[in-house]
């Protein structure tokens, strides 16, 4: 039986060998994501903190200097459509630049492309991210009120 594409793990393509040729508006890293750094991630765990929470934890080379401010995040391309990539953003939460290693927190909700990529997102499968992306008062991408979860997704610590 073959897979539909919401069943398919995003990283399904990367797994198989020549990624296909990409329509990708964020081809050059220009504009608001000069600065930032393309990275090839590796998940090593992905833990659900909360039905409404989770937490991935993303390797890569370049995290050895990679830095960040509170409210900026890494986009991952979460999906292809056709010739498009699909990309979501996610919050970071930490960076330890000695172990080349990026917390993420993640808020689960419904059932879209981001959403399929961490239910199925497994230690060993390869993601592209881009970051860190910018927040900035005043800007067209203002920083949240709150950095803080929101209490339906803090985790309970035993």
């Amino acid at each position: 039986m073959a897979m539909r594409k919401a069943d398919r793990p995003m990283t399904e393509a990367a797994q198989t060998g020549t990624p296909p040729v990409l329509n990708d508006p964020f081809a050059r890293l220009q504009g608001p994501l000069a600065g930032t750094t393309r990275m090839r991630l590796q998940v090593v765990r992905n833990d659900l903190l909360t039905p409404a929470m989770q937490q991935v934890v993303l390797s890569a080379g370049e995290l050895a200097s990679f830095s960040y401010r509170p409210g900026q995040d890494i986009m991952l391309m979460v999906d292809v459509d056709g010739d498009r990539p699909v990309r979501r953003r996610y919050t970071i939460r930490a960076v330890d630049s000695a172990q080349c290693l990026v917390t993420l927190g993640i808020v689960r909700h419904g059932d879209g492309p981001g959403e399929r990529w961490v239910r199925a997102a497994r230690p060993g499968d390869q993601i592209e991210g881009i970051g860190p992306r910018t927040c900035s008062p005043g800007t067209s991408r203002p920083c949240p009120r709150s950095l803080r979860w929101p209490a339906r997704c803090r985790p309970r610590l035993a």
